[in-house]
């Protein structure tokens, strides 16, 4: 764990050290529960920061009238073997020829 301290405040914020590489968690994930924050403060758990993360963020989308990001299936393609790019992928300026 390590803990950065404001110079001018002396307020401290303290954090894990997480390994992403083995623990797949991502800030912002799933608005309804589907992250963990891996800091806290002295005075507010990591529970506590991402109640209020979602929290706010949901008040500011609302009264915003921003929606979530929708997620959708993943699409699957592999050029590394000689199978080329999509075509969603190319951009067409001219339907008789590609530009890529």
């Amino acid at each position: 764990m390590w803990t950065y301290t404001q110079p001018q405040t002396g307020d401290r914020l303290h954090a894990y050290d997480i390994d992403f590489t083995t623990t797949p968690d991502y800030y912002k994930g799933d608005p309804d529960g589907g992250y963990r924050a891996y800091v806290f403060t002295d005075y507010l758990t990591s529970s506590e920061i991402v109640r209020l993360r979602n929290q706010i963020e949901r008040e500011v989308r609302e009264s915003l009238c921003i929606p979530f990001n929708q997620s959708r299936a993943a699409l699957r393609f592999e050029h590394s073997m000689g199978q080329g790019l999509p075509d969603f992928i190319l951009k067409v300026s001219d339907k008789s020829r590609r530009v890529v």
